[in-house]
């Protein structure tokens, strides 16, 4: 199971459990800078704070960070699309099309 930002962001500002059931989980680093960036922007804390929160949790959930090839960067994107929060975009079981947001 791919983790990515939106999940890590989700599970440490207390939204969602999502690792439940998740075997062998793995992360990129660029998910661990965004989810960084995010809960930075959500709890107005410093980068320093949150990076070792952020780190903190990884350790404690035995998420493993890799490298991210071809094959992890179409998982990712499959995750994203079905937990992912996209702007103005909805999604069906077709296609993803875009929505106004205002």
């Amino acid at each position: 199971m791919i983790v990515d930002a939106s999940a890590i962001v989700a599970i440490l500002t207390r939204m969602a459990d999502v690792l439940e059931s998740a075997r062998s989980p793995i992360t990129s680093p660029i998910a661990i800078f965004e989810a960084t960036r995010g809960i930075c922007h959500k709890r107005h804390a410093s980068v320093e704070e949150t990076e070792a929160d952020v780190r903190e949790f990884l350790g404690v959930a035995a998420i493993r960070a890799i490298s991210i090839t071809e094959r992890e960067a179409g998982t990712a994107l499959a995750a994203f699309s079905r937990y992912g929060k996209g702007e103005g975009i909805r999604r069906n079981s077709t296609s993803a099309t875009a929505s106004p947001t205002r």
